[in-house]
C-alpha cells in the first residue's frame, strides 16, 4: 500500500507525546517541533492514521517501519523525534532514534544491533540512548 499524507495536523499534534517548541513557544510560532517517549501503540496508530511513513528514515536510522517494529518486541523503549507544520512543503512526522531504561541483557543486545551506528549513541544498562543526526 503506497503512503498517503494525512493532513489532518491537529489530531496528529494531539497524538504526539511531549512536544517541546524552542523557546518555549507554541505550535504558532514554528514550523517544526520535537516530541519523545513515544511508544509502538501510538507510532503503530500514527502510520495508520497516514501521519508517518513507514518507509521513511531520519539519513542512516531505520525506516519508521524497522522502528516500530523493535519498539513492538522491546516495550522497554520508546521513540524521539520531530513533528513538521502543514505550512511546510515537507510536512511529515520523523523519528530520530530510540531511547530506554532497561537492564535486560537481551534487550540491550537487540538496541546494539539496531541502533549501533547512531551518531550518538550510548547502551549503558539502565539507560540506552540513540540519535540520528
Amino acid at each position: 500500500m503506497k503512503y498517503q499524507s494525512n493532513k489532518n495536523s491537529k489530531l496528529r499534534d494531539s497524538m504526539l507525546p511531549n512536544p517541546q517548541f524552542k523557546y518555549g513557544g507554541d505550535a504558532s510560532d514554528y514550523s517544526l517541533f520535537s516530541f519523545d517517549n513515544l511508544g509502538s501503540a501510538k507510532l503503530e496508530a500514527l502510520i495508520e492514521l497516514g501521519f508517518a511513513d513507514p518507509e521513511d528514515n531520519q539519513n542512516d536510522s531505520p525506516t519508521i517501519g524497522e522502528i516500530l517494529k523493535f519498539l513492538k518486541a522491546n516495550p522497554s523503549f520508546t521513540a524521539h523525534g520531530y513533528a513538521v507544520t502543514p505550512e511546510r512543503d515537507d510536512y511529515r512526522i520523523s523519528i530520530e532514534g530510540v531511547e530506554g531504561h532497561t537492564g535486560d541483557e537481551q534487550q540491550i543486545s537487540e538496541f546494539i544491533k539496531m541502533f549501533g551506528d547512531a551518531n550518538e549513541f550510548s547502551a549503558k544498562r539502565g539507560k540506552q540512548y540513540a540519535w540520528y543526526d
